[in-house]
């Protein structure tokens, strides 16, 4: 009896949760804040930036095949989790893991601890990253728009991550052109700027959405917590990619506009730190109210979605510090580089448990 019902027990491949690239997606993410240089006097930082780096580019293969051999062997299973408005927006976590590793590595090649060609790999990745997450974030929304009623607890800050991930593209693109400048042209600004337009505007728009559900419809229960914190990314990589946008479209475009642009592009990007760290702020006293009342945050695959945030937010406030020469900032973002490493070895803790208990693969 007991071996015919292992004989017909599902597959891990069968079931895998589409949020698992979430992994690489927040280990890259804090492997690009720790790369930035937030503790300009050590080079710790930039160290365990390239381990986590490391570690991503490991992962990304490795997490990769059972997402393709699920589309191939159980189409039907996939398709209607991309279908499920409360999973499908997960899928999102792949093109943009593609995206946060290439961004990584392209900053290992800029501080000099990778070969320039890395700017080829890092093209391949976006490229891919990029097509990707337009075709997933169009699949998931014409589903969404096509059900008669979407409930109201799968409405989270998830639904950020087929779209948000385009805001990235800026923040790749400049490093590219700064490892290859034969490659400079306006093609990459305006690819750059279209991205920027498809992420940030998006988020902008889905946002009150989003919003409302929080105010009108009970909270999320404590296993969807991270769909608080997810609020920070389009902050922090939002920020990133105005940034990049603004200076690139300055250089572009000469004159007097090389320098009003990127203050401009400073100025905007700043204002987008201040909605990310009003949200960090109001997001962290709802988690410790929801932590009490529930004896704690229960784990499972989509609780990386504190690490990446945490990464993103990190990142721009060391550049805005950096920019704006601003100690407080500086504090900040070393601050917050603390707190991402130990968000994400927190994480990889539990993980690593959790995957040998067999507990990480339930549905």
């Amino acid at each position: 009896m007991s071996s015919g019902t292992a004989e017909h027990a599902p597959s891990r491949v069968s079931t895998w949760h589409p949020g698992w690239m979430g992994v690489v997606l927040g280990t890259a993410g804090v492997a690009v804040a720790g790369l930035v240089d937030p503790l300009p006097s050590l080079r710790i930082d930039e160290a365990v930036g390239a381990a986590l780096a490391l570690v991503a580019v490991v992962l990304l293969p490795v997490l990769l095949v059972p997402y393709l051999r699920r589309s191939l062997r159980h189409r039907d299973a996939a398709g209607a989790d991309l279908a499920h408005p409360g999973l499908g927006a997960l899928y999102g976590t792949v093109p943009a893991a593609l995206l946060v590793t290439g961004l990584a590595l392209a900053q290992l090649a800029v501080i000099g601890w990778l070969p320039t060609w890395t700017a080829w790999l890092v093209a391949a990745l976006m490229a891919v990253g990029l097509v990707g997450a337009v075709a997933l974030g169009i699949a998931f929304f014409s589903g969404v728009i096509g059900k008669e009623q979407v409930p109201a607890e799968a409405m989270t800050g998830a639904w950020f991550i087929p779209i948000v991930v385009l805001v990235l593209v800026p923040s790749v693109v400049v490093r590219l052109v700064a490892l290859e400048p034969a490659w400079r042209s306006t093609s990459w600004l305006v690819l750059a700027a279209a991205s920027v337009g498809a992420g940030f505007l998006l988020f902008l728009l889905l946002a009150p959405v989003i919003a409302s559900r929080l105010v009108t419809a009970p909270p999320p229960p404590s296993h969807q917590a991270a769909t608080w914190w997810i609020w920070l990314a389009p902050a922090g990589a939002g920020g990133l990619g105005l940034l990049a946008t603004a200076r690139m479209t300055g250089v572009a475009a000469g004159g007097a506009t090389a320098e009003v642009l990127p203050w401009a592009g400073l100025v905007v990007a700043t204002g987008v730190w201040g909605l990310g760290t009003w949200w960090a702020v109001f997001a962290g006293r709802v988690l410790a109210t929801t932590s009490r009342a529930s004896g704690g945050l229960p784990f499972h695959v989509g609780s990386w979605g504190f690490a990446f945030p945490t990464g993103a937010m990190t990142a721009l406030t060391v550049e805005l510090g950096r920019t704006w020469d601003a100690p407080v900032l500086q504090v900040a973002g070393a601050v917050g580089f603390v707190v991402a490493v130990v968000v994400w070895a927190r994480l990889a803790a539990q993980t690593v448990g959790a995957v040998r208990s067999g507990k990480a693969f339930a549905r």
